[in-house]
């Protein structure tokens, strides 16, 4: 491999570096805002976790008389986790199909102010 001083012994050599790293430093600023955004949708999702169990934990212990009334009325056990459960997934699919909503409406947005990510058709 030749030496940049073999091929021109008056071009000065400033900045010596391996093609990695001149790579690592160009994207630098995109592989942050990818990390602090990845973090901040762990944290969103963490605390979507503890609002639905918040909620759902607010409404059994509102409802605690009402199961006991329908246990002791002869509901089994299993009637009684399923009630719960089902208020559970209904909470959480409707929030989901919200929270897709709004997705597919905020890309839409950032789409047209992105420069080079508008769909093309073929």
């Amino acid at each position: 491999m030749p030496k940049v001083a073999a091929l021109d012994s008056n071009v000065p050599v400033l900045d010596v570096s391996t093609l990695g790293l001149v790579i690592r430093a160009s994207t630098y600023e995109q592989e942050t805002a990818v990390t602090v955004v990845g973090a901040l949708g762990v944290i969103g999702l963490f605390l979507a976790a503890v609002g639905l169990y918040g909620v759902i934990s607010y409404t059994v212990v509102r409802r605690t008389r009402e199961i006991g009334i329908r246990m002791a009325l002869g509901a089994q056990y299993r009637e009684a986790m399923a009630l719960i459960l089902w208020q559970g997934v209904r909470l959480t699919t409707i929030g989901t199909g919200v929270g897709l909503i709004g997705a597919l409406a905020t890309t839409r947005l950032l789409e047209k102010s992105l420069y080079g990510s508008a769909r093309t058709t073929r």
